[in-house]
């Protein structure tokens, strides 16, 4: 029998997932090149991962959105996964070379493992770090490095003023994890 706080627990987190892939899919509808002053932010997290990532590699991205980054890596085989439906539609038309699954980065199906695993500005949104992490694991060989990109709480404020002032795209509720958070999310589960 299952415990009364479970159900709840779990009517909590598919009212959390539906919420963020209705919102998405809006985003994805409303901005289909995405919002034109997040493109200045978007190169440059590319600019970044395209550092410790090199071309030619197997690369998985979780949190895909229109497959951008995905495609700036140059992978040899490269899957993104990402909760929107119209993000995935719109990441498959834009970057026909790569492949795009819908689901929730947490219970994704993906075969295989990758030489690099790339969470771009996902942690923010997961229902769940710690169980992503765990998730992970599967994908994972000795060598796969795990790119994780987030923003800092510091820009909380400034992000809040760029939203409501329509420059930036909409968020829901976000997490916020300091690097420290994120390294003993990841320690406890071996990496």
């Amino acid at each position: 029998m299952t415990h009364p706080a479970a159900n709840t627990i779990t009517e909590r987190r598919r009212a959390f997932t539906d919420a963020r892939r209705a919102h998405w899919n809006e985003v994805a509808r409303a901005t289909p090149g995405g919002y034109a002053a997040g493109r200045g932010y978007s190169r440059e997290v590319q600019r970044v991962i395209r550092n410790v990532v090199l071309p030619g590699q197997r690369v998985l991205e979780l949190g895909s959105g229109h497959g951008d980054l995905l495609a700036a890596l140059k992978p040899s085989a490269g899957v993104g996964v990402d909760l929107s439906p119209e993000m995935t539609a719109r990441a498959t038309a834009r970057h026909p070379n790569l492949r795009f699954v819908t689901a929730d980065a947490i219970d994704a199906v993906v075969d295989g493992t990758f030489d690099v695993i790339v969470l771009s500005d996902l942690l923010n949104e997961i229902w769940d770090a710690q169980t992503l992490f765990k998730r992970i694991a599967r994908w994972c060989t000795a060598d796969t490095r795990i790119v994780i990109s987030l923003h800092s709480q510091v820009w909380k404020l400034p992000l809040d003023l760029a939203r409501m002032a329509g420059l930036a795209t909409p968020l829901l509720e976000q997490n916020w994890f300091a690097p420290t958070d994120v390294h003993s999310l990841l320690s406890l589960e071996g990496f």
